[in-house]
Protein backbone atom coordinates (compact mmCIF):
# COMPACT_ATOMS: atom_id res chain seq x y z
CA UNK A 1 0.00 0.00 0.00
CA UNK A 2 2.79 2.54 1.14
CA UNK A 3 4.85 1.35 -2.46
CA UNK A 4 1.66 1.92 -4.47
CA UNK A 5 0.80 5.61 -2.60
CA UNK A 6 4.74 6.23 -3.22
CA UNK A 7 4.58 5.80 -6.87
CA UNK A 8 1.11 7.89 -7.57
CA UNK A 9 3.26 10.51 -5.00
CA UNK A 10 6.51 10.06 -7.56
CA UNK A 11 3.69 10.16 -10.41
CA UNK A 12 1.97 13.57 -9.82
CA UNK A 13 5.12 15.01 -8.64
CA UNK A 14 6.38 14.38 -12.01
CA UNK A 15 3.27 15.42 -14.28
CA UNK A 16 4.13 18.32 -11.61
CA UNK A 17 7.13 18.85 -12.84
CA UNK A 18 6.66 18.28 -16.31
CA UNK A 19 3.80 21.27 -16.44
CA UNK A 20 5.99 23.42 -14.50
CA UNK A 21 8.44 23.27 -17.30
CA UNK A 22 6.48 23.56 -20.45
CA UNK A 23 4.88 26.68 -18.20
CA UNK A 24 8.73 27.57 -18.00
CA UNK A 25 9.37 27.27 -21.31
CA UNK A 26 6.14 29.03 -23.02
CA UNK A 27 5.99 31.99 -20.27
CA UNK A 28 6.10 34.97 -22.07
CA UNK A 29 9.34 36.87 -21.09
CA UNK A 30 8.06 40.47 -21.65
CA UNK A 31 4.96 42.46 -22.07
CA UNK A 32 5.51 42.40 -25.65
CA UNK A 33 5.48 39.12 -25.49
CA UNK A 34 1.51 39.03 -24.54
CA UNK A 35 -0.25 42.19 -25.95
CA UNK A 36 -2.64 41.72 -29.28
CA UNK A 37 -1.82 44.73 -31.38
CA UNK A 38 -2.83 45.98 -34.31
CA UNK A 39 -0.19 48.74 -34.07
CA UNK A 40 1.88 48.02 -37.43
CA UNK A 41 -1.62 48.03 -39.24
CA UNK A 42 -2.42 51.74 -37.81
CA UNK A 43 1.36 52.54 -38.98
CA UNK A 44 0.69 51.10 -42.42
CA UNK A 45 -2.19 53.33 -42.70
CA UNK A 46 -1.94 56.22 -41.34
CA UNK A 47 -0.12 58.37 -43.51
CA UNK A 48 -2.81 58.09 -46.01
CA UNK A 49 -5.64 59.26 -44.09
CA UNK A 50 -6.01 62.90 -43.79
CA UNK A 51 -7.40 65.37 -42.47
CA UNK A 52 -10.51 67.81 -44.85
CA UNK A 53 -10.79 71.38 -43.61
CA UNK A 54 -13.75 73.04 -45.39
CA UNK A 55 -15.21 76.59 -45.93
CA UNK A 56 -18.79 77.25 -47.39
CA UNK A 57 -21.13 80.31 -48.22
CA UNK A 58 -24.04 80.06 -47.07
CA UNK A 59 -26.96 82.99 -47.48
CA UNK A 60 -29.70 83.05 -44.68
CA UNK A 61 -32.32 85.51 -43.81
CA UNK A 62 -31.94 87.69 -41.35
CA UNK A 63 -35.66 87.21 -39.91
CA UNK A 64 -36.04 83.29 -39.29
CA UNK A 65 -39.85 84.23 -39.90
CA UNK A 66 -39.07 84.29 -43.57
CA UNK A 67 -37.60 81.09 -43.90
CA UNK A 68 -40.43 79.56 -42.51
CA UNK A 69 -41.54 76.42 -44.82
CA UNK A 70 -45.03 77.72 -44.30
CA UNK A 71 -44.59 81.63 -45.12
CA UNK A 72 -42.48 79.93 -48.23
CA UNK A 73 -45.19 78.03 -49.63
CA UNK A 74 -47.56 80.98 -49.73
CA UNK A 75 -45.34 83.65 -50.53
CA UNK A 76 -42.53 82.41 -51.77
CA UNK A 77 -39.04 83.68 -51.42
CA UNK A 78 -39.57 87.38 -53.02
CA UNK A 79 -40.59 88.66 -49.59
CA UNK A 80 -37.36 86.97 -48.18
CA UNK A 81 -36.17 90.44 -46.50
CA UNK A 82 -32.72 91.08 -45.62
CA UNK A 83 -30.02 88.50 -46.64
CA UNK A 84 -26.49 87.78 -45.22
CA UNK A 85 -23.67 85.58 -46.03
CA UNK A 86 -21.88 83.89 -43.61
CA UNK A 87 -19.12 81.07 -44.02
CA UNK A 88 -19.41 78.04 -42.39
CA UNK A 89 -16.51 75.72 -41.59
CA UNK A 90 -16.49 71.66 -41.74
CA UNK A 91 -14.46 68.99 -41.11
CA UNK A 92 -13.60 65.83 -42.93
CA UNK A 93 -11.17 62.85 -43.52
CA UNK A 94 -10.12 61.34 -47.03
CA UNK A 95 -7.80 58.47 -48.11
CA UNK A 96 -4.57 59.17 -50.54
CA UNK A 97 -4.84 56.17 -52.75
CA UNK A 98 -2.06 56.65 -55.39
CA UNK A 99 1.50 58.16 -55.04
CA UNK A 100 1.05 61.50 -56.60
CA UNK A 101 -1.65 62.16 -53.62
CA UNK A 102 -4.80 61.62 -55.62
CA UNK A 103 -7.09 60.91 -52.09
CA UNK A 104 -10.68 60.23 -51.61
CA UNK A 105 -13.02 61.62 -49.83
CA UNK A 106 -17.30 61.57 -48.88
CA UNK A 107 -18.92 63.79 -51.55
CA UNK A 108 -20.85 64.81 -49.01
CA UNK A 109 -18.06 66.09 -46.80
CA UNK A 110 -16.86 69.09 -49.46
CA UNK A 111 -20.19 69.53 -51.03
CA UNK A 112 -20.83 73.08 -51.74
CA UNK A 113 -17.58 73.88 -50.33
CA UNK A 114 -15.16 77.46 -51.36
CA UNK A 115 -12.39 76.24 -49.97
CA UNK A 116 -10.87 72.70 -49.20
CA UNK A 117 -7.65 71.64 -47.69
CA UNK A 118 -6.08 68.98 -45.92
CA UNK A 119 -3.26 68.43 -43.85
CA UNK A 120 -1.34 64.98 -43.13
CA UNK A 121 -1.18 63.08 -40.10
CA UNK A 122 2.04 65.04 -39.70
CA UNK A 123 0.65 68.20 -39.28
CA UNK A 124 1.69 69.46 -42.52
CA UNK A 125 -1.25 71.42 -44.60
CA UNK A 126 -1.78 71.29 -48.55
CA UNK A 127 -3.68 73.41 -51.15
CA UNK A 128 -6.06 70.75 -53.28
CA UNK A 129 -7.44 71.10 -56.48
CA UNK A 130 -10.61 68.87 -57.35
CA UNK A 131 -10.56 66.78 -59.97
CA UNK A 132 -14.25 65.17 -59.61
CA UNK A 133 -17.00 63.26 -58.07
CA UNK A 134 -20.10 61.05 -57.94
CA UNK A 135 -22.95 62.79 -55.45
CA UNK A 136 -24.84 59.53 -55.76
CA UNK A 137 -22.30 56.82 -55.09
CA UNK A 138 -21.02 60.04 -52.35
CA UNK A 139 -17.58 59.76 -53.43
CA UNK A 140 -15.36 62.94 -54.63
CA UNK A 141 -12.09 63.25 -56.09
CA UNK A 142 -9.16 65.38 -55.03
CA UNK A 143 -5.38 65.57 -55.65
CA UNK A 144 -2.47 67.62 -53.20
CA UNK A 145 -0.73 70.20 -54.93
CA UNK A 146 2.90 69.23 -54.10
CA UNK A 147 5.87 67.66 -56.38
CA UNK A 148 6.44 64.61 -53.65
CA UNK A 149 5.45 61.29 -53.37
CA UNK A 150 3.05 60.34 -50.84
CA UNK A 151 2.19 56.58 -49.11
CA UNK A 152 -0.94 55.40 -49.74
CA UNK A 153 -3.16 52.73 -48.94
CA UNK A 154 -3.33 49.49 -50.39
CA UNK A 155 -6.75 48.60 -51.75
CA UNK A 156 -8.34 44.85 -50.32
CA UNK A 157 -10.70 42.45 -51.95
CA UNK A 158 -13.75 44.00 -50.05
CA UNK A 159 -15.50 41.42 -51.24
CA UNK A 160 -13.61 38.72 -49.58
CA UNK A 161 -14.67 40.03 -46.05
CA UNK A 162 -17.29 38.24 -43.96
CA UNK A 163 -19.09 39.29 -40.65
CA UNK A 164 -17.23 39.14 -37.36
CA UNK A 165 -13.81 40.06 -39.11
CA UNK A 166 -12.15 42.97 -37.05
CA UNK A 167 -11.31 46.44 -38.84
CA UNK A 168 -10.27 49.41 -37.84
CA UNK A 169 -11.77 53.30 -38.14
CA UNK A 170 -9.29 55.85 -38.70
CA UNK A 171 -10.22 59.60 -39.09
CA UNK A 172 -10.40 62.93 -37.53
CA UNK A 173 -13.65 62.33 -35.46
CA UNK A 174 -15.36 65.92 -33.94
CA UNK A 175 -12.22 67.72 -34.98
CA UNK A 176 -9.81 66.22 -32.52
CA UNK A 177 -7.04 64.95 -34.78
CA UNK A 178 -6.48 61.93 -36.29
CA UNK A 179 -7.49 58.78 -34.15
CA UNK A 180 -8.35 54.84 -34.48
CA UNK A 181 -11.39 52.87 -33.43
CA UNK A 182 -11.83 49.10 -33.59
CA UNK A 183 -14.62 46.75 -34.41
CA UNK A 184 -16.23 43.64 -36.03
CA UNK A 185 -17.75 43.95 -39.43
CA UNK A 186 -21.39 44.05 -38.68
CA UNK A 187 -23.02 43.26 -41.79
CA UNK A 188 -22.34 43.04 -45.47
CA UNK A 189 -24.27 44.61 -49.01
CA UNK A 190 -26.41 46.86 -46.85
CA UNK A 191 -28.82 48.51 -49.14
CA UNK A 192 -31.97 49.77 -47.63
CA UNK A 193 -30.42 53.17 -45.58
CA UNK A 194 -31.57 55.53 -47.90
CA UNK A 195 -28.38 57.10 -48.94
CA UNK A 196 -28.08 56.37 -52.24
CA UNK A 197 -29.72 54.80 -55.55
CA UNK A 198 -26.50 52.53 -55.36
CA UNK A 199 -26.08 50.68 -52.02
CA UNK A 200 -23.81 48.43 -51.24
CA UNK A 201 -22.50 48.85 -47.87
CA UNK A 202 -20.32 47.33 -45.14
CA UNK A 203 -22.17 47.66 -41.31
CA UNK A 204 -19.26 48.28 -38.79
CA UNK A 205 -19.70 48.80 -35.00
CA UNK A 206 -16.31 50.66 -34.58
CA UNK A 207 -17.06 53.85 -33.63
CA UNK A 208 -17.49 56.37 -36.38
CA UNK A 209 -18.58 60.05 -35.41
CA UNK A 210 -18.75 63.40 -37.07
CA UNK A 211 -15.36 64.02 -38.73
CA UNK A 212 -14.63 60.92 -39.59
CA UNK A 213 -16.60 60.77 -42.98
CA UNK A 214 -14.30 59.66 -45.47
CA UNK A 215 -12.04 57.92 -43.45
CA UNK A 216 -10.34 54.72 -44.03
CA UNK A 217 -11.65 51.30 -42.52
CA UNK A 218 -9.34 48.58 -42.43
CA UNK A 219 -8.36 45.20 -41.74
CA UNK A 220 -5.67 43.89 -39.31
CA UNK A 221 -2.91 44.24 -41.97
CA UNK A 222 -3.97 48.10 -42.57
CA UNK A 223 -5.24 47.28 -45.61
CA UNK A 224 -8.53 49.65 -47.34
CA UNK A 225 -11.37 47.36 -47.36
CA UNK A 226 -14.05 50.71 -47.11
CA UNK A 227 -14.38 54.79 -46.79
CA UNK A 228 -16.57 55.40 -43.68
CA UNK A 229 -19.60 57.24 -45.19
CA UNK A 230 -22.49 57.50 -42.96
CA UNK A 231 -23.39 56.23 -39.10
CA UNK A 232 -27.39 55.88 -37.95
CA UNK A 233 -27.59 57.78 -34.91
CA UNK A 234 -30.53 59.64 -33.73
CA UNK A 235 -27.75 62.01 -31.38
CA UNK A 236 -25.05 62.73 -33.82
CA UNK A 237 -22.75 60.61 -32.33
CA UNK A 238 -21.46 57.25 -32.67
CA UNK A 239 -24.08 54.32 -31.59
CA UNK A 240 -22.52 50.97 -33.09
CA UNK A 241 -23.65 51.44 -36.24
CA UNK A 242 -21.75 52.88 -38.64
CA UNK A 243 -21.37 52.39 -42.19
CA UNK A 244 -18.87 52.43 -45.37
CA UNK A 245 -18.10 52.62 -49.05
CA UNK A 246 -16.39 49.22 -50.33
CA UNK A 247 -12.78 49.51 -51.35
CA UNK A 248 -14.07 47.60 -54.51
CA UNK A 249 -16.48 50.18 -55.47
CA UNK A 250 -13.81 52.92 -54.84
CA UNK A 251 -10.78 50.84 -56.82
CA UNK A 252 -13.83 50.96 -59.89
CA UNK A 253 -14.01 54.60 -59.08
CA UNK A 254 -10.44 55.39 -59.92
CA UNK A 255 -10.29 52.95 -62.86
CA UNK A 256 -12.40 55.30 -64.56
CA UNK A 257 -10.79 58.51 -63.43
CA UNK A 258 -7.04 57.30 -64.52
CA UNK A 259 -8.45 56.08 -67.93
CA UNK A 260 -10.60 58.49 -68.73
CA UNK A 261 -10.70 61.95 -66.14
CA UNK A 262 -14.29 61.30 -64.66
CA UNK A 263 -16.08 59.17 -62.84
CA UNK A 264 -18.07 56.23 -64.95
CA UNK A 265 -20.19 54.23 -63.63
CA UNK A 266 -22.22 51.06 -65.56
CA UNK A 267 -25.56 51.55 -65.92
CA UNK A 268 -28.39 49.34 -67.00
CA UNK A 269 -30.69 50.88 -69.07
CA UNK A 270 -33.90 49.14 -67.32
CA UNK A 271 -36.52 50.38 -64.76
CA UNK A 272 -38.27 48.28 -62.41
CA UNK A 273 -39.47 47.64 -58.48
CA UNK A 274 -38.46 46.14 -55.83
CA UNK A 275 -39.79 42.79 -55.01
CA UNK A 276 -42.60 43.44 -52.06
CA UNK A 277 -44.11 40.60 -49.97
CA UNK A 278 -47.59 40.50 -51.71
CA UNK A 279 -45.90 40.85 -54.86
CA UNK A 280 -43.61 37.83 -54.30
CA UNK A 281 -46.31 35.96 -53.18
CA UNK A 282 -48.74 36.76 -56.30
CA UNK A 283 -45.71 35.68 -58.64
CA UNK A 284 -44.75 32.32 -56.45
CA UNK A 285 -41.75 33.35 -55.53
CA UNK A 286 -41.00 32.44 -51.54
CA UNK A 287 -38.78 35.28 -51.05
CA UNK A 288 -39.48 39.10 -51.37
CA UNK A 289 -35.88 39.26 -53.03
CA UNK A 290 -35.30 40.53 -56.46
CA UNK A 291 -35.55 43.18 -58.85
CA UNK A 292 -38.59 42.93 -60.99
CA UNK A 293 -38.33 44.86 -64.36
CA UNK A 294 -40.64 47.10 -65.86
CA UNK A 295 -39.33 48.79 -68.90
CA UNK A 296 -36.32 48.07 -71.06
CA UNK A 297 -34.53 51.32 -73.40
CA UNK A 298 -33.78 50.12 -77.01
CA UNK A 299 -30.17 49.80 -77.38
CA UNK A 300 -29.55 49.66 -73.81
CA UNK A 301 -27.10 47.29 -71.89
CA UNK A 302 -30.38 45.45 -70.14
CA UNK A 303 -32.13 45.09 -74.31
CA UNK A 304 -28.29 43.79 -75.27
CA UNK A 305 -28.27 41.46 -73.11
CA UNK A 306 -31.68 40.17 -73.97
CA UNK A 307 -33.49 41.68 -70.58
CA UNK A 308 -37.31 41.60 -70.76
CA UNK A 309 -40.23 43.48 -68.84
CA UNK A 310 -41.57 40.96 -67.01
CA UNK A 311 -37.91 39.35 -65.83
CA UNK A 312 -36.75 39.34 -62.13
CA UNK A 313 -33.25 39.45 -61.66
CA UNK A 314 -31.76 37.49 -58.59
CA UNK A 315 -28.17 37.93 -58.73
CA UNK A 316 -25.34 39.91 -60.39
CA UNK A 317 -22.00 38.54 -60.99
CA UNK A 318 -23.06 36.11 -58.70
CA UNK A 319 -24.11 37.87 -55.51
CA UNK A 320 -27.64 37.69 -54.43
CA UNK A 321 -29.86 41.06 -55.47
CA UNK A 322 -31.96 41.92 -52.91
CA UNK A 323 -33.42 45.56 -54.30
CA UNK A 324 -32.58 48.24 -56.85
CA UNK A 325 -30.14 49.86 -54.41
CA UNK A 326 -28.37 46.61 -54.34
CA UNK A 327 -27.91 45.48 -57.89
CA UNK A 328 -26.84 49.28 -58.73
CA UNK A 329 -23.95 48.62 -55.73
CA UNK A 330 -22.98 46.16 -57.21
CA UNK A 331 -22.52 47.84 -60.60
CA UNK A 332 -20.86 50.34 -59.09
CA UNK A 333 -18.11 48.44 -58.20
CA UNK A 334 -17.94 46.43 -61.57
CA UNK A 335 -15.51 48.12 -64.03
CA UNK A 336 -16.74 49.08 -67.88
CA UNK A 337 -16.01 46.62 -70.13
CA UNK A 338 -16.68 44.01 -68.32
CA UNK A 339 -19.22 40.75 -69.49
CA UNK A 340 -20.95 39.13 -66.24
CA UNK A 341 -23.49 36.95 -65.62
CA UNK A 342 -27.25 37.95 -64.50
CA UNK A 343 -29.57 35.14 -62.95
CA UNK A 344 -33.11 36.51 -64.10
CA UNK A 345 -36.50 34.87 -63.22
CA UNK A 346 -38.36 34.84 -66.15
CA UNK A 347 -42.12 33.12 -66.14
CA UNK A 348 -41.11 31.05 -63.09
CA UNK A 349 -37.99 29.55 -64.75
CA UNK A 350 -34.54 30.73 -64.08
CA UNK A 351 -32.03 31.88 -66.91
CA UNK A 352 -28.94 33.14 -66.98
CA UNK A 353 -27.77 36.09 -69.15
CA UNK A 354 -24.64 38.13 -70.37
CA UNK A 355 -24.43 41.61 -69.21
CA UNK A 356 -21.69 44.17 -70.74
CA UNK A 357 -21.30 47.00 -68.38
CA UNK A 358 -20.93 50.34 -70.71
CA UNK A 359 -20.85 53.83 -69.38
CA UNK A 360 -24.05 55.58 -69.34
CA UNK A 361 -24.19 58.33 -72.96
CA UNK A 362 -22.76 61.34 -72.15
CA UNK A 363 -25.60 64.33 -71.75
CA UNK A 364 -25.44 66.47 -74.55
CA UNK A 365 -24.18 70.30 -73.71
CA UNK A 366 -26.15 71.62 -76.89
CA UNK A 367 -29.55 70.02 -75.16
CA UNK A 368 -29.14 72.67 -72.04
CA UNK A 369 -29.64 76.38 -71.87
CA UNK A 370 -30.37 79.08 -70.32
CA UNK A 371 -34.24 80.77 -70.82
CA UNK A 372 -33.89 84.76 -71.36
CA UNK A 373 -36.45 87.18 -72.31
CA UNK A 374 -40.08 88.41 -70.97
CA UNK A 375 -41.89 85.15 -69.47
CA UNK A 376 -41.61 83.99 -65.78
CA UNK A 377 -38.54 81.37 -67.06
CA UNK A 378 -36.39 83.97 -67.55
CA UNK A 379 -33.07 82.95 -66.04
CA UNK A 380 -34.05 79.35 -65.21
CA UNK A 381 -31.50 77.11 -66.83
CA UNK A 382 -32.93 73.91 -68.48
CA UNK A 383 -32.01 70.93 -70.27
CA UNK A 384 -33.82 68.24 -72.74
CA UNK A 385 -34.66 64.82 -71.70
CA UNK A 386 -32.12 61.97 -72.43
CA UNK A 387 -31.25 59.01 -71.52
CA UNK A 388 -28.36 60.16 -69.38
CA UNK A 389 -30.54 62.94 -67.66
CA UNK A 390 -33.65 60.67 -67.06
CA UNK A 391 -31.13 58.61 -65.29
CA UNK A 392 -29.38 61.02 -62.96
CA UNK A 393 -32.91 62.48 -61.88
CA UNK A 394 -34.43 58.68 -61.87
CA UNK A 395 -37.03 59.64 -64.14
CA UNK A 396 -38.72 56.81 -66.69
CA UNK A 397 -37.12 56.57 -69.46
CA UNK A 398 -40.25 57.12 -72.22
CA UNK A 399 -40.54 60.43 -69.91
CA UNK A 400 -40.84 63.80 -72.29
CA UNK A 401 -40.14 67.20 -71.87
CA UNK A 402 -37.87 69.65 -70.87
CA UNK A 403 -36.06 69.58 -67.12
CA UNK A 404 -35.30 72.54 -65.35
CA UNK A 405 -31.43 71.59 -63.81
CA UNK A 406 -31.04 75.31 -62.55
CA UNK A 407 -32.84 77.42 -60.69
CA UNK A 408 -32.46 81.76 -60.52
CA UNK A 409 -30.56 83.21 -57.78
CA UNK A 410 -33.19 86.12 -57.99
CA UNK A 411 -36.75 85.47 -56.21
CA UNK A 412 -39.08 83.68 -58.15
CA UNK A 413 -42.37 83.02 -57.46
CA UNK A 414 -45.53 81.49 -59.25
CA UNK A 415 -48.38 82.04 -57.62
CA UNK A 416 -48.53 79.79 -54.55
CA UNK A 417 -46.06 77.20 -56.17
CA UNK A 418 -41.90 77.49 -56.59
CA UNK A 419 -39.87 75.62 -59.79
CA UNK A 420 -37.80 73.61 -58.61
CA UNK A 421 -34.48 71.74 -59.83
CA UNK A 422 -35.51 68.34 -61.09
CA UNK A 423 -39.48 69.71 -62.64
CA UNK A 424 -40.18 68.48 -66.27
CA UNK A 425 -42.30 71.42 -68.48
CA UNK A 426 -44.33 69.58 -70.35
CA UNK A 427 -46.85 72.13 -71.70
CA UNK A 428 -46.60 75.74 -71.94
CA UNK A 429 -49.92 77.65 -72.77
CA UNK A 430 -51.74 74.56 -73.67
CA UNK A 431 -48.95 74.14 -76.01
CA UNK A 432 -47.27 70.53 -76.07
CA UNK A 433 -42.91 70.73 -74.63
CA UNK A 434 -41.43 67.66 -75.52
CA UNK A 435 -38.30 69.64 -76.55
CA UNK A 436 -35.81 72.55 -75.95
CA UNK A 437 -36.95 74.16 -79.42
CA UNK A 438 -40.64 73.85 -78.92
CA UNK A 439 -40.32 75.10 -74.78
CA UNK A 440 -38.56 78.29 -76.61
CA UNK A 441 -40.98 78.95 -79.73
CA UNK A 442 -43.93 78.78 -76.91
CA UNK A 443 -42.22 81.29 -74.74
CA UNK A 444 -41.64 83.28 -77.68
CA UNK A 445 -45.44 84.20 -77.71
CA UNK A 446 -46.30 86.94 -75.52
CA UNK A 447 -49.08 86.31 -73.26
CA UNK A 448 -51.24 88.63 -70.53
CA UNK A 449 -51.02 85.22 -68.08
CA UNK A 450 -48.82 82.00 -68.45
CA UNK A 451 -49.92 78.74 -67.88
CA UNK A 452 -47.11 76.10 -67.30
CA UNK A 453 -47.66 72.47 -66.37
CA UNK A 454 -44.87 70.54 -65.34
CA UNK A 455 -44.06 67.06 -63.84
CA UNK A 456 -42.51 66.76 -60.56
CA UNK A 457 -42.20 63.20 -59.75
CA UNK A 458 -45.82 61.27 -59.51
CA UNK A 459 -47.23 64.78 -59.57
CA UNK A 460 -48.60 66.89 -62.19
CA UNK A 461 -48.71 70.40 -61.22
CA UNK A 462 -49.99 73.30 -62.70
CA UNK A 463 -48.41 77.18 -62.53
CA UNK A 464 -49.74 80.30 -63.08
CA UNK A 465 -48.30 83.46 -63.67
CA UNK A 466 -49.03 87.01 -64.54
Amino acid sequence: MKKIFFSLVVAFCGVTYDMAMAQAVMAPKTMADVKVSYAEAVKKISPTVVNIFTKTKVERAVNPFFSDPTFELFFGQSLGGVRRERVEQSLGSGVIIADDGTFVTNFHVVQGASEVKVMSAEGEAFEVDYMTGDKDLDIAVFKIKAKRKFAYAELADSDALEVGDLVLAIGNPFGIGQSVSMGIVSALGRSNIGQSSAENFIQTDAAINPGNSGGALVDSRGRLVGINTAIFSQSGGSQGIGFAIPANTVRAVMNSVFSTGDIQRPWLGAEGQDLTTILAQSLGLKRAQGFLINDVMPNSPAFKAGIQVGDIILSFNGYDIANERALYGRMAQTSLGKKVPVEILRAGKQKQVYLSLEALPPRDPNAQKMLKGSHPLNGYVVEQISPSLAHELRLPYDVKGVAIIQTPKRPTTFGIATMRVGDIITEVNDTEVTTLEELEEALAVRRRGWKIIVKRGRQTLQIIAR
